[in-house]
């Protein structure tokens, strides 16, 4: 089954100045990460990620207004957008208030596509060596219909936060359920 996700990690930041920032408050409800019933859920990892993920909901973690200036009170900031149905991907990482980078898929430019805007982290190029490898040996196979660069800017995400929607993580706190509010101005 085809899913659209999209999460967002956020380090060295409260949760209250977070889910401000960003327009969301709790719900007062928990659910299990990937449930369902729950549109957005958050939940903070053992290693002090927090996570806001969106499960086929409308709200965009894409906003790079709102994601610079919720980076401006974090250590660092990482979001992804994964469209399976399509195999489109794309991460954007943030810090200090501005936009360090930004990785995206979009298999309609060919399967081995990438771009790459502004300074990737140190794990780019191994996560995409890895990836064009694979790739490389499914076409040996004569499997031209995998398309292994979608996971490169997840796997990046990943290799920086921990979490990624195909994974249930440790926890250290339930997750609670959020609903959108207003920005404040």
């Amino acid at each position: 089954m085809s899913v659209s996700r999209s999460w967002l990690a956020a380090k060295g930041i409260s949760t209250r100045k977070l889910l401000e920032e960003l327009g969301l408050s709790l719900s007062g409800m928990s659910w299990e990460l990937d449930t369902q019933e729950a549109g957005i859920t958050a939940a903070r990892l053992d290693s002090g990620w927090f996570i806001i993920y969106f499960r086929n909901h409308p709200y965009q973690v894409s906003d790079e207004e709102i994601l610079a200036e919720a980076s401006s009170h974090a250590e660092l900031v990482v979001s992804c957008f994964v469209e399976e149905h399509t195999m489109y991907s794309q991460a954007w990482g943030f810090s200090g208030g501005e936009q360090l980078w930004t990785l995206w898929h979009d298999p309609s430019e060919g399967r081995e596509h990438l771009e790459v805007d502004g300074t990737p982290p140190e794990c780019l190029p191994a996560i995409l060596r890895a990836n064009l490898e694979k790739l490389q040996a499914y076409h040996r196979q004569n499997s031209f219909d995998v398309d292994t660069v979608f996971s490169v800017p997840i796997e990046v995400c990943v290799a920086l936060s921990g979490f990624s929607y195909n994974m249930i993580p440790e926890l250290i706190d339930p997750c609670l359920t959020l609903i959108p509010t207003m920005r404040k101005s």
